[in-house]
């Protein structure tokens, strides 16, 4: 029971986290690329990876090896997951190294305008084409790795307790404890829904590549019903 709650409560403040991040820019996506980079500025927050001994979970392992296993007796999938938390936060850390500078320095050629009243020409002019490609690849990462590890973690902190329950003796609990369980609200609800998907081929000519490819670039492998329930993701990074 201790070990179950452990993990919920570091699903619950790990999605919180990423919660509070996509609060700056949820809702203000539309589908050029461009201008999504420009749309989401450099976000302040505190790097908190989860790292912890994976052989806690060694008894959520079906007894039987043979047949189809619930999706959260896979220690590997929550390997996974913990991963890719880990590696969207030095992908956010990465993105605010490169996003301020970049966008200060523009703003102090063309003092008369915002950065995202500024054409990619301009821009390019300023920073070098390597620099803005760098900014807009890395908003595409952040923002569709974000969007998909909201629903994991969600699925996670909703359905784990309920197969961990059936591991542990009720019996064993009484005058304990018991395994923690969070209900959803309508707040949380809006903040998994998946932001605006990218127009990709306005931006082929500036990556050099094509539309599939882009899409394929940015696919997190991560593959959802509307809002919760998935299918097993690969590990991204």
């Amino acid at each position: 029971m201790n070990t179950a709650n452990k993990w919920t409560l570091l699903a619950d403040e790990a999605m919180f986290n990423l919660i509070s991040i996509k609060q700056n820019y949820h809702g203000k996506l539309k589908k050029e690329p461009l201008q999504r980079a420009a749309e989401i500025s450099t976000i302040l927050f505190t790097a908190k990876p989860i790292v912890e001994d994976y052989s806690q979970l060694s008894f959520l392992v079906p007894k039987q090896e043979s047949g189809e296993h619930p999706k959260w007796s896979q220690i590997r999938r929550i390997r996974i997951m913990i991963h890719n938390y880990n590696y969207v936060q030095e992908l956010w850390l990465k993105r605010n190294e490169i996003d301020r500078p970049i966008k200060e320095k523009v703003i102090q050629r063309h003092t008369t305008k915002a950065f995202v009243d500024v054409s990619p020409e301009q821009v390019i002019e300023c920073v070098g084409e390597a620099n803005y490609v760098l900014l807009v690849d890395l908003t595409e990462k952040v923002i569709n790795l974000t969007d998909d590890l909201l629903v994991e973690l969600d699925d996670f902190r909703a359905n784990f307790p309920v197969y961990a329950k059936t591991h542990i003796n009720p019996e064993m609990l009484k005058r304990y404890g018991s395994v923690l369980n969070f209900p959803n609200n309508k707040e949380l609800i809006a903040m998994l829904q998946k932001s605006q998907d990218a127009d990709y081929p306005s931006v082929t000519t500036l990556f050099g590549a094509t539309t599939d490819e882009l899409k394929q670039r940015y696919s997190t492998g991560y593959s959802f019903a509307p809002v919760v329930g998935a299918k097993l993701g690969r590990e991204v990074g």
